[in-house]
């Protein structure tokens, strides 16, 4: 039997077809938010816990809040730890100098980080200076922040400071633009509320702290609305106690066409 060969003209078509279906059906990207408690709330280090958590999650890029880099408290460089034993690449941001090293907010991602930076964030009437730890991958742009808990006003202005950084770098971007992290506010307040203006909210109300009989949500994970779209295929908490204080959420998104 002869075998048929597609004309070129035909084939062409088909590959372009097959194009436009990837495109059309978009990518899937899992992200988390964890507060991890600088891997020692209920054991001395507790980075491998974290990494069981990571794993299971499905998670391929995780937002890190309150992690050491040697100081006084953990000698050793928490999110470079976490990293290895995944075998993930990470970026750190300093909020603050602590106890002769650093403390922070940190990433790991499974997918290259292209670029990497950190936003300062004002103390205000707050109990510290805050940063929020920026990346760029392949697929999208994402940040992980932690903001005051002693006091609004400082919760306003450190979110002022991102707001107007994302709003003016990231505004019509041709990625997703995720923003994760521990905001100490609960869902309905002011300071929330005050995200709705240039944010969507992907996670849900899901109760996140403490993780031994949660009694509020104080952690989530947000899209930039003016950057490109994404849909919610599913979101969850993973309940772990013994990991951190904190419960992470985990967010599956499908990247929308542009």
């Amino acid at each position: 039997m002869k075998k048929r060969l597609l004309a070129p003209a035909v084939a062409g078509a088909i590959a372009l077809a097959v194009v436009l279906l990837s495109s059309f059906s978009g990518k899937y990207v899992t992200v988390m938010t964890y507060n991890v408690g600088a891997f020692g709330k209920y054991s001395k280090s507790s980075v491998k816990a974290v990494a069981k958590v990571v794993r299971a999650s499905g998670a391929d890029i995780v937002g890190l809040n309150e992690t050491d880099s040697c100081n006084i408290r953990h000698n050793t460089f928490q999110v470079r730890d976490l990293a290895k034993r995944l075998g993930w690449d990470y970026a750190f941001s300093r909020a603050l100098r602590f106890g002769g090293g650093s403390y922070g907010n940190g990433i790991v991602s499974s997918e290259k980080i292209l670029s990497s930076y950190s936003i300062d964030l004002p103390k205000d009437t707050g109990a510290e200076t805050r940063s929020a730890s920026v990346v760029e991958t392949e697929d999208l742009v994402f940040a992980s922040v932690h903001l005051d808990y002693k006091t609004e006003s400082a919760q306003f202005a450190q979110l002022k400071v991102i707001n107007d950084h994302f709003s003016s770098r990231y505004a019509g971007y041709g990625k997703p633009v995720i923003l994760t992290g521990d905001f100490n506010a609960l869902p309905g307040s002011p300071v929330m509320q005050s995200m709705d203006s240039l944010w969507t909210k992907l996670s849900a109300d899901d109760l996140t702290f403490p993780s031994k009989g949660p009694v509020k949500c104080i952690d989530y994970v947000y899209a930039l609305s003016s950057a490109r779209g994404v849909r919610v295929n599913r979101v969850k908490v993973i309940q772990n106690k013994k990991a951190s204080d904190h419960i992470p959420v985990v967010v599956r998104l499908r990247i929308l066409p542009q």
